[in-house]
């Protein structure tokens, strides 16, 4: 499954807990695992992770993205991993994330399929 897809099945996941109905967040925790696992290692997917987490948590619009993110990304894995810990308006904030996580990862696949089909000069 893709990265897009991944994040926006986990968003409706956590948003059916928020709303106290029956989900077994097989997604969320999915998208936590490779949070823990690929996102470090992998260069497009911290600067998607970063601009995502910095849109969703960050209180000053005027603080860049953070380039190394570990913090972050071990701070949001452990919550997509036990959502149900999460008060009711951090869930609305992991499914804020999660959808924005999605948009810049379709947005990223996009520019690299454009990429690939362009003529190379």
């Amino acid at each position: 499954m893709d990265l897009s897809l991944l994040a926006i099945n986990a968003a409706e996941e956590l948003q059916r807990l928020r709303l106290k109905k029956d989900t077994d967040l097989r997604y969320a925790k999915e998208l936590s695992e490779l949070i823990k696992k690929d996102f470090i290692w992998r260069h497009d997917y911290s600067k998607i992770f970063s601009e995502a987490y910095h849109l969703t948590y960050s209180k000053e619009i005027s603080q860049l993205p953070n380039e190394n993110s570990k913090p972050q990304m071990a701070k949001i894995s452990k919550k997509l991993e036990f959502p149900s810990n999460s008060e009711n308006k951090e869930l609305e904030r992991l499914v804020d994330f999660c959808v924005k996580l999605s948009d810049y990862s379709a947005a990223h696949e996009e520019e690299i399929r454009k990429l690939k089909t362009s003529p190379c000069f």
